[in-house]
């Protein structure tokens, strides 16, 4: 059979091919860096986007508690807080936490953290690591619905009380509530506190800025009165703080109303008589009062009064913040845009 390539043909391709072995090791290594490069896009600007979100979230964590914090009027070192809460959300995979900076002035707090992102195929083209830093701020303000005691106190009262002893102030003198002498500033003159209706199953209740509460009473009786879920509740209130609305105006048409101007904290110490010279209750005062029989220090079965101080108090927010409630100690808490 004849060949259809020459054999002088054949041995020239052939010693052609053998020149050019090697050639692919020569291609490869020529695109070896753009084959890098691309790794370092793929891989290390990934690495550092999350760690750009792993760091977003350590900074809105530290922002929330600095702020919570500094909302109750308690700071305290907010370095090391922001520090905690920086560290316990992490870093990302070869992410390396810098010290957190923190600044706080009179409606919020400020974080801002940082990280070094190591990279794993960067460096080829010069770039060995990242830094990276997040900013978050946290804003309060006063709150403008709450769950609160049944127990309305009067912004005047409010007021004396706050003026005479500072939220802030560490060293509280127990006062009792309610006083006398105190009006609201609009609508007609009332006590200086009242208990409200409530649910017959709940102490509590929820209440809104601009609400009307009515006056609790009982069917055999025109003054005030303890709703019937309160009078067990009261005796383990002791060391609680609770929410009481503050009203700023009052109709005593029929049954008295008051319309909710914010909500104020107090820390209860303990009970007291509201007859008899105002001493602590006992548990057979308690007995008593529970009983209808009255209390040990008086022959009239009244409502103890709450006995403690005013402080602040502060949640996490589950919506925008509002900035134009009145802030008397019980604030909300809310993430807002640094740049704002």
């Amino acid at each position: 059979m004849r060949r259809l390539i020459p054999a002088w043909l054949t041995a020239r391709l052939r010693n052609r091919l053998r020149d050019e072995r090697g050639a692919i090791a020569v291609v490869v290594a020529l695109m070896l860096v753009p084959l890098l490069g691309c790794a370092a896009i793929a891989v290390d600007v990934a690495a550092v986007h999350a760690e750009h979100q792993q760091l977003q979230n350590a900074a809105d964590a530290a922002a929330l508690a600095v702020a919570a914090d500094c909302a109750r009027s308690a700071c305290g070192n907010t370095v090391a807080t922001a520090t905690a809460l920086v560290q316990a959300n992490g870093a990302a995979p070869g992410g390396t936490l810098g010290a957190p900076t923190v600044a706080v002035d009179t409606t919020g707090a400020t974080v801002t953290a940082r990280a070094t992102q190591q990279h794993w195929f960067a460096p080829v083209l010069g770039i060995g690591s990242s830094v990276i830093s997040r900013t978050s701020r946290a804003q309060w303000a006063g709150a403008s619905s709450a769950t609160v005691l049944p127990f309305a106190v009067s912004l005047c009262e409010y007021r004396q009380q706050v003026a005479a002893q500072a939220l802030t102030k560490t060293a509280k003198t127990a006062v009792t509530l309610p006083t006398t002498g105190c009006t609201p500033q609009t609508g007609a003159a009332s006590p200086a506190g009242a208990w409200v209706s409530t649910s017959a199953s709940s102490c509590t209740l929820r209440a809104t800025i601009g609400d009307r509460l009515t006056q609790h009473r009982t069917s055999s009786t025109a003054t005030n009165s303890v709703p019937p879920a309160c009078r067990d509740a009261l005796s383990d209130l002791t060391s609680d703080t609770v929410v009481l609305p503050v009203f700023d105006a009052s109709t005593s048409a029929g049954v008295p109303t008051y319309t909710v101007h914010g909500f104020a904290a107090f820390r209860v110490d303990g009970l007291t008589s509201a007859t008899g010279g105002g001493g602590r209750w006992t548990f057979w005062d308690w007995l008593a009062w529970l009983l209808g029989f009255g209390s040990g220090n008086g022959s009239t079965p009244e409502p103890p009064r709450l006995v403690g101080w005013f402080t602040a108090t502060a949640s996490l927010g589950d919506g925008p913040l509002r900035s134009t409630a009145p802030d008397l100690g019980v604030r909300t808490v809310h993430l807002v845009d640094p740049k704002v």
